[in-house]
Order: C-alpha cells, then structure tokens, then sequence
C-alpha cells in the first residue's frame, strides 16, 4: 500500500488525492501562512500542526513517514482489536484473518487518499481499553485527540455520560481544550487559532447546499451516513451531483422539504439510540465479552451517525468484525454459529457490491454496518451459558 502510493510521486507525474494538501498544510504552519483561504482543509488547526514537524524533509520523505506511521498504527489497531475481543482466549488463524480481509480494500483506500482514519480508530480503542483497566485520565485524552483531528468521535460522548463514566468525560472535556487551544495557541497564537477554530467550525455547518464544505457532493452516493441516506429516502436529491456533467439520478420516496427530512433523520437517530440502550447488558451484570460486544456496536452507531460517512470511514468495522468472528468462534451452540455466518456472509456481499455507486446511494455500507451491530446485539443479550462468564469489567471510572 505504501509503494501504491509511493511509485507515482517517484516514477510518475506526481501523488494526486489529500497528500499534497497536506504537504502544503504542514508546510503552510510552518510559514505562519493562513489555514483556511481555500476549502479544501476539512480539519482543526491541531491536525494541521500534527502535519507540519514530517514536512521539513521534504514530500516524499514526508509521505513515507505517514504512510509507515499508518502501518504501524494499522498494526497495532489490528492487535488491540483481537485483543478487546478475545481476552485470553486463544483464536484459530482464519479467525483472525477474517476481519482484515473483509477491511483490506477499505484500509487501502485509507493509505491512498492519506486519511486519518485508522488512526482515530486506534485512538478509540485505546480509550475504551484504558476505561476497561479503570484508567479514566488515558481514556478520555484518548477520546479527545481522535475528536480534536475529525469531529465525529465525539458520538462517544452520550456513551461516557449515559454509563456515568463521569472523569473519563472529564478528562475528554479538558484535554480537548487542551488539544484545540492550549496546544496550537503558542504556535499560532490565541486569537489567530480562536479565528481559525470558528471558521473550520461554521464551514463544518451543514446546511441545504452540503456541509462539511463539499456542499452538494454531501448529499451524494459517496456519503453513507444516516444523515444522508435518509435525505436521499424523503426528498428529491440527485446522488449523482458530484460534478456538472453527472446524469442526474433520484432515490426518493417522498419529496419532503429541508427541515422536514431533518426531523426524520432525528427521528431515525432517537430510534437508533433507544435501540442500543434496550440492549444494553446491566452494569452489574457487565463482562469482557459483553464489553467487548457493547463498544462493537457503539463503534458500528458512530461510524453512521456522523454527517459524513465516506467508504473508507467503514474501517472501524475492523473491530466489530473481529469481535463477531470470535462470537462465531466460542459459541457452541449451532444455531447461533449459523446466525453468526449468516451474518457475516452477508456483510461480505454487502461489501462487494459496494463497488457499485448505486449500491452505496442505496446504503448497502450502511445497511451492513447495522446488520454487524445487530448480529452483536443477539450475541451480547444471549451469550453461550457454557462460556466461562465470572469475570467482571471492573468500570467505575
């Protein structure tokens, strides 16, 4: 992946997709230059400083350096991942094979755009992990970063409240304003970042035109959000509209206004969140594997529940995927083992018809992704009475 990436820069006309943009943004911090008098940069002021310090090598040595950090962090998310699921239980090999196959096309379209990603994802995993091992302080400053580079972790926030996780909420709050202020203020100053902070966050704003500063192509078969899955459901939106001369191409049941497909979406959204409260495993009844299950299907909610949800977003998937296989794995009873690959071949198909932009306007991402996470569900509300359950996820934080 990071040769696929590599060879144009060396051998061709050159790298195209976000690497330049962000060359350009590192080396733009470093030149004290404006972040935002174009509209490319969808992200904080702090994402951008992350950039700068691997661009004074210059491009290419500044794309090796980001592509052998997604390496490694790709690696290590893999290896959380099993860890989270399996404990100390050991897995046959397909097993673990299984969901990174299933994710392999989209971590490639992870290094070949340069996106961040993987990365949040670690950062999300490495939050619930720490809140696992009763250390709220590294849970939260986890939390915090993956929302200080891409807003929409911060779904994580009605988890941490509604389970009374009440310092791990805590330390998201400030390191937070540590990540957004603290840190970029002495280096851009502090009004000059307070500026550029509310100028990312209006161009962040959706609105009828798009949001996210990508205005219509928002709304399009590239986004399988929730969001925009049901605006696309109950008025007339063009999918298609991702250049001028795209044949226009129209999904909708019903031809509801702006603000009346907002209340649908709220309405979809409340039902969503209901859903996964009912399912919820009491907290004193509360065990490793339930653990497990509870933050696969939360990672599932928030992959769809942020306003934009592009293909390559769907590599969270990773872990609620390896979460099921070992589910599939453990239990002995047959017909749970037949719902689990059931489940899971479905996802797969699911996965390769979105390959097809139709397919995805019609939310085959996001229809597997709800499939994964009810498949967790049954799994979590039913789990094998043979499987050794005494143990329990000491959270108290």
């Amino acid at each position: 992946m990071t040769l696929y990436v590599i060879f144009p820069e060396v051998l061709g006309d050159g790298k195209t997709k976000d690497f330049p943009l962000w060359f350009r943004v590192g080396q733009t911090v470093i030149s004290g230059g404006p972040l935002y008098d174009s509209p490319d940069f969808l992200y904080t002021p702090f994402a951008a400083i992350l950039l700068a310090p691997i661009t004074v090598f210059g491009k290419i040595p500044f794309y090796l350096l980001l592509l052998l950090a997604n390496s490694l962090v790709l690696w290590m998310a893999v290896v959380l991942s099993q860890k989270l699921a399996q404990g100390d239980r050991s897995t046959p090999q397909w097993a673990n094979l299984v969901p990174i196959l299933i994710t392999a096309p989209l971590a490639i379209e992870n290094f070949d755009l340069g996106q961040p990603n993987i990365i949040l994802l670690l950062a999300m995993l490495i939050g619930f992990y720490a809140l696992q091992r009763d250390r709220p302080v590294l849970s939260g400053a986890a939390f915090a970063f993956a929302v200080a580079v891409k807003v929409f972790p911060i779904a994580v926030l009605p988890y941490l409240i509604w389970r009374r996780h009440w310092r791990a909420t805590a330390s998201l709050s400030i390191f937070l304003v540590v990540f957004l202020v603290a840190i970029p203020s002495p280096i851009r100053g502090v009004e000059r970042n307070l500026d550029e902070l509310n100028t990312w966050a209006v161009a962040m704003v959706g609105s009828e035109d798009g949001f996210g500063q990508r205005e219509s192509q928002n709304w399009s078969w590239k986004n399988a959000s929730i969001y925009a899955l049901t605006h696309r459901i109950v008025r007339p939106i063009n999918y298609f509209a991702v250049s001028e001369d795209s044949e226009p191409a129209y999904m909708n049941l019903f031809e509801l206004s702006y603000d009346q497909a907002n209340l649908v979406v709220l309405a979809v959204a409340a039902l969503l969140g209901l859903a996964f409260v009912a399912v919820m495993v009491p907290r004193r009844h509360m065990t490793p594997r339930a653990y497990a299950d509870e933050i696969a299907i939360l990672i599932c909610l928030m992959t769809i529940v942020s306003p934009l949800a592009r293909t390559y977003y769907f590599v969270w998937l990773l872990f609620p995927l390896t979460v099921l296989v070992q589910r599939i794995v453990d239990d002995g009873r047959p017909k749970f083992r037949q719902l689990g690959f059931a489940a899971l071949g479905a996802i797969g198909l699911l996965t390769i018809l979105a390959v097809f932009k139709s397919a995805q306007a019609y939310g085959v991402n996001t229809i597997s992704t709800l499939l994964l996470a009810a498949a967790l569900a049954v799994f979590m509300r039913r789990p094998d009475p043979e499987i050794d359950s005494s143990s329990r996820v000491c959270v108290t934080s």
